[in-house]
């Protein structure tokens, strides 16, 4: 059934129109908005991904060959494989090596067959200069020749090569492998440059380091040291490299510096310890760090040598000087001490005999006033009246003399050399401690029996009792003891 004829709508029959719903009208609009937001998407993806093909580094590939029409196949099958290259061409082999100096291409693609020089000579001219020798090149010829003839072209220095006529496949594969490699080739040079550079830099580090620099192997071998370490030992490198510690130093000295290296080994810590060594430059007092190195374990160690010899010598000056100031201090001290106590036992000495005097003076005055007494019944009134007013008189100075305590005082006196008396003999009694307070001051047996105001025999038997307990032989002068006595205690304490 033929539609009727009627105006068109939007450029459709009008019969068109009668024959479908106007839902599915719709349907059909919003299929076509579906298909033209992902059309947008999938144009703004592909806009994308080539502009990051776009910003990618081009690549730039030298193609030697004395045939026009391989230019243009390489050309064409590369750009039909959608690589993002430049192309650089060269009829000859010198033409070529000139052209690969100058602008360094990312990839060679060489005819054997070539006028003047063959494609196998301008690979071996190219490995042979630092500046091109990691230029990737693919041989491609359309020359028939044995297995052993190509593996010539490899063992010369070509990544791969193609027989002609070229195959588009095999031409694209082969270049976009090449660049691979010619990454890795970029990569690995990158990074031996970078290595070379560290090792540039650690290696100026040490040389310039004030200290002598060393580094072991984890066997105890010297890898390395900087030109201090060699001054210091006065050995060249060539004789310390490669040698092991007990080498270059002395066996004992070696055997210590092994013994801490073996800790480091274990403990994986910094370690350091002082030794003296004989160098060319005479004894030295050297200090020794050591760190470990290494990824996963201990690998080795580097070490560092401190001369503190002139802080050492520095600090045992300071420890002399000390010294000195110390002792003559002491001395001072020690005569001050001695001249204070001589002039305290002066003191002490003369305090003792006023007391003495005293004890003296009372003593008579009480014989006196015994004396006195007995003469009473045969004085008349008169002198008996002069009599009471002396007796009055003494009487009130024995009484003013015990108030003050004489004995006490003398007592308290010589309190030090009681305390020592008793410690040594217990038994001692408080007279016999005054009898050796008097015989230390230098009194006599009939002295002391006239300070005391008793008779010699008296004493001399108080004498005889006294060394008895102290257990002193007879010989032995009792005064001399006594001062002996009382001077080494007062040391000792």
């Amino acid at each position: 059934m033929t539609p009727t004829s009627t105006p068109k709508k939007n450029g459709a029959p009008s019969g068109f129109f009668r024959s479908y719903p106007e839902s599915y009208f719709k349907q059909d609009a919003q299929i076509s908005r579906t298909i033209r937001s992902f059309y947008l998407l999938a144009k703004s993806v592909v806009l994308k991904v080539s502009g990051i093909e776009n910003n990618k580094k081009r690549r730039l590939i030298l193609v030697v060959d004395d045939e026009p029409l391989t230019f243009r196949l390489i050309d064409e099958f590369l750009q039909e494989a959608n690589l993002n290259f430049e192309m650089k061409t060269a009829i000859t082999a010198e033409n070529a090596y000139d052209v690969a100096r100058a602008i360094t291409p990312d990839l060679i693609i060489t005819d054997w067959l070539l006028p003047e020089m063959d494609g196998l000579e301008l690979i071996r001219k190219l490995k042979s200069n630092p500046a091109t020798r990691d230029i990737p090149i693919i041989m491609a010829t359309g020359v028939v020749a044995s297995n052993e003839e190509f593996d010539l072209v490899l063992k010369t220095g070509a990544i791969d090569y193609i027989r002609k006529p070229l195959d588009y496949g095999e031409l694209s594969s082969r270049v976009k492998a090449a660049f691979t490699l010619s990454d890795s080739l970029k990569e690995v040079k990158h990074q031996r440059d970078s290595i070379h550079i560290k090792n540039q830099f650690v290696n100026f580090l040490i040389e310039s380091a004030p200290n002598p620099i060393f580094y072991m192997d984890k066997w105890g071998r010297l890898m390395g040291c900087n030109k201090n370490f060699e001054l210091l030992f006065a050995k060249t490198k060539e004789e310390i490299v490669g040698k092991h510690v007990e080498d270059i130093l002395s066996k004992p000295i070696a055997d210590i510096l092994e013994g801490h290296f073996s800790t480091l080994m274990v403990c994986d810590c910094i370690d350091k310890f002082e030794m003296e060594l004989s160098t060319a430059e005479g004894p030295k007092h050297l200090l020794f760090s050591f760190s470990g190195f290494g990824n996963t374990s201990v690998e080795g160690a580097i070490g560092s040598i401190t001369d503190v010899t002139e802080i050492v010598q520095s600090g045992k000056e300071t420890i002399s000087r000390l010294e000195i100031t110390h002792r003559k201090e002491k001395e001072q001290i020690n005569s001050s001490v001695e001249k204070l106590q001589t002039e305290l036992d002066f003191k002490q000495r003369e305090a003792a005999m006023q007391l003495q005097l005293l004890i003296h003076s009372r003593n008579v005055k009480e014989k006196l006033i015994e004396g006195v007494n007995k003469l009473q019944p045969y004085l008349t009134p008169e002198g008996k009246s002069k009599l009471f007013s002396l007796l009055k008189q003494l009487k009130w100075e024995v009484n003013e003399e015990d108030d003050l305590g004489i004995e006490r005082k003398f007592d308290e006196a010589n309190a030090g050399l009681y305390s020592l008396l008793e410690k040594c003999c217990p038994e001692i009694t408080k007279n016999e401690k005054r009898l050796c307070a008097y015989l230390k001051m230098n009194h006599c047996a009939s002295d002391i029996a006239k300070i005391t105001d008793k008779s010699l025999n008296s004493i001399n038997v108080a004498l005889a009792r006294l060394r008895a307990k102290l257990q002193l032989p007879n010989t032995k002068d009792l005064r001399i003891y006594l001062n002996e006595f009382d001077f080494s205690n007062r040391v000792l304490s």
